[in-house]
Formats: structure tokens, C-alpha cells, sequence
């Protein structure tokens, strides 16, 4: 298997894979891994983000219910 690790996803590349880092609030980003956890053009977001958006999906803070 190619290992990544944390904070990085497995990325198709033209010679294979790649890790690429997760991405960011406002960020472009993907949704869906075509097979074995390898993304094909981005990475997923970093955790508490969700990939969003069309026609170009970005990573949004998920709303939190308030807890104190």
C-alpha cells in the first residue's frame, strides 16, 4: 500500500501517487477517493471541514451546536 501520513491524502499522480496535505477552510477540495482511498485531482479537508459547494466544492466549517 502507499502510506500517507496524517494530514496528507494519496493523490493520483502521472507516475503513480503522491501525498498531498488535506485542505483548508475556502479551499478547493474533494469528496470522493476513485478507489482504495486515492483521490484523483484534490485532497478531502482537514477534520471538522465538509466539502461543499457546486459547481466547484470548497471546504466549510461544519456548524457546531454551541456546547460550553
Amino acid at each position: 500500500g502507499f502510506d500517507c501520513r496524517n494530514g496528507t491524502c494519496c493523490r493520483k499522480a502521472k507516475d503513480g501517487q503522491t501525498c498531498r496535505r488535506l485542505r483548508y477552510a475556502n479551499e478547493r477540495c474533494s469528496n470522493s477517493a476513485i478507489k482504495g482511498g486515492v483521490y484523483d485531482l484534490r485532497c478531502p479537508c482537514i477534520s471538522g471541514l465538509e466539502c461543499s459547494g457546486q459547481p466547484v466544492p470548497r471546504c466549510h466549517e461544519v456548524p457546531q451546536p454551541s456546547v460550553y
